[in-house]
């Protein structure tokens, strides 16, 4: 995509896609679905609902800053790996940085960036000076100098406490930091590099890895105010994929409290009866190990936080003296998470 090729209608194209992110994934976005087919990427309904939130958020000129309690397999990195491409591959100048958890955490980021990128239609796909299999710079020389984007991917784990210090970064995503070891000490210096500005993103995500660590921490700073991150969380029923068909004659009293949840959030009795044929399913699928189901599978945060953190008590008497413990106001951390 060098500049002095392109036409001054391709230069419109690509000005007015770097502020339409749905046109631009249609034209550019593929990703490997569960079946290992290069397919392309048509937003689900949870990830539907955090890039619309992102966007309305850009819209406003406000800083995007945002905490992700995770579901399982909803492909809310995936959606924010798009954003991230998207966004550095149309506009000058930027540096974007990813952490995973592990090395192989972080080579499966990589890879994401590296399939979109390898897919993207020619029209939209920037000069690409170097591929380190860590990093993507869009960027070329000429009579020495060097031109076109100077936008940068850069990917890293968080073992690596130096990644991304010395740098200012308008796009951080933290992967999985309920695994980092040192996750506030790495945290609180990576935010010191994103300038607090318009267009800056920080995305914090992980599924739950027990309580008292910074992940649990900043989630619960953040469902109270206390924190520049807006908390997100998406119950696993958001998901259009987990429902299966079939009748249920009668639900437990576990079950029933999950379809008055359900129902706030505008489902219908039959839509409903198949999500909790689903978690039946999957219910008797961790027979051995109960809790499994609520850190894979929570109805709410304090439930994946719960089973990810070794109790020694059964995970359904916690979830419901805390139900009772719990303020109406606790349910305003999902207010996005909307049907």
């Amino acid at each position: 995509m060098e500049q002095e090729a392109l036409s001054a209608v391709q230069k419109q194209l690509i000005l007015d896609i770097s502020q339409d992110f749905y046109r631009y994934a249609d034209n550019n976005l593929y990703i490997k679905n569960k079946g290992s087919q290069i397919v392309k990427f048509q937003p689900n309904k949870a990830q539907t609902i955090l890039i619309e939130r992102v966007l309305e958020l850009l819209a406003l000129g406000l800083p995007v800053r945002i905490i992700i309690l995770k579901a399982r397999q909803m492909g809310l990195s995936t959606a924010i790996e798009a954003i991230v491409y998207w966004w550095t591959t149309t506009h000058k100048n930027i540096t974007s940085m990813i952490i995973g958890h592990e090395d192989k955490s972080s080579k499966n980021l990589y890879n994401m960036f590296k399939r979109y990128y390898d897919n993207s239609n020619p029209v939209f796909k920037p000069t690409r000076k170097y591929d380190t299999k860590t990093d993507l710079e869009f960027a070329y020389e000429v009579d020495g100098k060097q031109v076109g984007l100077n936008s940068i991917i850069k990917t890293a784990t968080a073992k690596n406490v130096s990644a991304g210090r010395s740098d200012t970064i308008q796009l951080l995503h933290g992967s999985e930091i309920g695994e980092w070891e040192n996750g506030e000490e790495l945290v609180a210096s990576l935010l010191q590099t994103v300038p607090v500005l318009p267009n800056t993103m920080i995305f914090l995500e992980s599924t739950a890895k027990g309580m008292g660590n910074y992940f649990h921490k900043e989630w619960e700073n953040s469902k109270k105010g206390d924190s520049v991150f807006e908390p997100f969380f998406l119950a696993w029923w958001i998901h259009d994929e987990y429902q299966m068909d079939g009748h249920i004659d009668e639900y437990t009293e576990e079950e029933k409290d999950i379809v008055e949840l359900i129902k706030e959030h505008g489902y219908t009795d039959e839509q409903i009866e198949k999500k909790i044929l689903f978690r039946r399913y999957k219910e008797r699928e961790f027979k051995s190990k109960p809790m499994l189901l609520y850190q894979e599978y929570p109805s709410t945060d304090y439930e994946a936080f719960l089973a990810s953190g070794r109790p020694r008590f059964d995970i359904k008497s916690l979830v419901g003296m805390l139900k009772i413990a719990e303020s109406k106001e606790h349910k305003t951390y999902i207010k996005y998470a909307r049907s």
